[in-house]
This record gives structure tokens, C-alpha cells and sequence, in this order.
């Protein structure tokens, strides 16, 4: 059994096509969406008997905060100095959670070989009301799959 605290930080950009009503006929708008996220958790870790000689199962959990901020804009493609829809950054700070469970093998007494799932619910995430006073919102979270080594010291 151990604890710990954890620091995420998340950052990407996505740019497309706008398909107005949906139809690919109607897409003569670009986008341009950031998305960033940081997150605070305080983590519990439970761990069970060796097996098989060196490995062992985890599972890990936990609760925090996450500060998230997007932005949104999209112009017209065939003209891109006509401007379109611009929904500005806002920051917002949401409740956020996370789980996981892997496996680790002992190699040798101070080296260990870890994979393992975790799945991160970093809250809500929205732009601020922009030009058509209108906001896009919407749930941020987030899965891996990790492998890694560690040297125990």
C-alpha cells in the first residue's frame, strides 16, 4: 500500500474542417482548437503478493483538481481573411479522478518492468462565449497504456 501525489500536464491542438449540418458538401470553414489541461491528484496504490516468483498486480486511484482552458476559431477556407467564429480561452477548475491497474516484474532486486492502464476524468472544459455568444463545452478525459522501467535506489 503506498500514496503519492501526481502532476499531469496535457496540451494539444486539432485542426480540420467545419462540416456545416454535418454535410461534407457544406465544408468551407477551417478550425483551429487548443486544449490544455493541468492536474493535481493525491493517489492510493495497493499491490498483491508476488507470483509467479517476480510479479506482482497494482491497482491505484485517486482524487484532485484539474485546471482546463480551450480556444476555438475557424475561417471561411476559400477567402481566410473573412473571419469566423472565435471563442476565446478560458481557464475553469473542475474535480477530477483516476484509476488504473498493471502489472510489475522484479528483474533484479533494484529493477522492476511496469505496464498498466489508467484512465484520467480531468472534469469539464470549456471555451469562453465568443462572437456568437455561444460557448463550446464539453467532458475532458483521457486513457493509456504505458510500460516503463524503474531502478529502485
Amino acid at each position: 500500500v503506498g500514496f503519492g501525489v501526481d502532476w499531469h500536464y496535457y496540451n494539444t491542438q486539432s485542426k480540420g474542417v467545419v462540416y456545416e449540418d454535418g454535410s461534407p458538401g457544406l465544408a468551407n470553414d477551417n478550425y483551429d482548437m487548443k486544449i490544455n489541461s493541468n492536474q493535481v491528484y493525491l493517489n492510493g496504490y495497493a499491490f498483491s503478493r508476488y507470483f509467479l516468483n517476480h510479479i506482482r498486480l497494482f491497482v491505484d486511484g485517486g482524487v484532485g483538481q484539474s485546471w482546463n482552458s480551450a480556444s476555438y476559431a475557424d475561417k471561411y477556407k476559400f477567402n481566410p481573411s473573412i473571419g469566423g467564429i472565435v471563442l476565446g480561452e478560458r481557464t475553469i477548475r473542475s474535480n477530477a479522478y483516476d484509476y488504473g491497474a498493471g502489472l510489475i516484474m522484479s528483474l533484479v532486486k533494484t529493477i522492476n518492468v511496469m505496464v498498466g492502464y489508467s484512465y484520467y476524468d480531468q472534469g469539464m472544459i470549456e471555451t469562453s462565449e465568443g462572437s456568437i455568444n455561444e460557448k463550446i463545452s464539453f467532458p475532458l478525459n483521457s486513457k493509456m497504456v504505458y510500460a516503463g522501467i524503474s531502478l529502485i535506489l
